[in-house]
């Protein structure tokens, strides 16, 4: 599945006409995935504790992530905005590292990756999408609730003071095809 958006023509973000797309990451493409993960995630550094994992990987890391679920690139014609990570279990899809560059958020690049892995997920039968968050990072926490995914628990971080929250959006197929709810 390939999803192309067009940005409305009333867009706050006239600096960029055109269209972006979402589209699956080879192996090949760990460095690119890693690159626009750690740009993503750098106002992070510093700012929360624990320091977030993604920090510390590698691209030999991302590679052998990919290699055993899979990644999305998101792009505006050929600059790459956005990417984000998934592995299939027997019965849901767990997404890892949503990631949109800073000055590309807001847009709807991070939705049309996770429905992106979400479909993914559907074809391949599985019925969950399932996703963790710290809950501190309210604005993500939200972006995720907006776009379907309800809290099912809340755990002490493994590593710190904060929380994390898992999150599960539940997928179905609706009169032949696929439908995200």
């Amino acid at each position: 599945m390939r999803i192309v958006r067009s940005r409305p023509s009333g867009s706050a973000d006239r600096r960029h006409p055109g269209a972006w797309q979402v589209m699956p990451a080879r192996v090949e493409d760990a460095e690119l995935v890693h690159r626009i993960m750690r740009e993503a995630y750098l106002e992070y550094d510093g700012a929360v504790d624990p320091p977030m994992s993604a920090s510390g990987e590698s691209v030999a890391q991302v590679a052998d992530a990919i290699r055993r679920g899979g990644a999305v690139l998101a792009w505006d014609g050929t600059t790459p905005v956005g990417s984000a990570r998934y592995r299939l279990s027997s019965e849901f899809v767990h997404i890892k590292r949503v990631s949109v560059l800073p000055s590309w958020r807001g847009r709807g690049i991070a939705t049309a990756m996770l429905l992106h892995i979400e479909h993914l997920a559907l074809t391949q039968g599985r019925g969950q999408a399932r996703l963790h968050v710290r809950m501190s990072l309210s604005h993500n926490v939200e972006l995720y609730r907006r776009v379907g995914y309800r809290l099912l628990e809340v755990k002490a971080h493994p590593r710190g003071q904060d929380v994390v929250g898992t999150l599960v959006k539940q997928l179905r197929k609706r009169h032949g095809r696929e439908e995200v709810l």
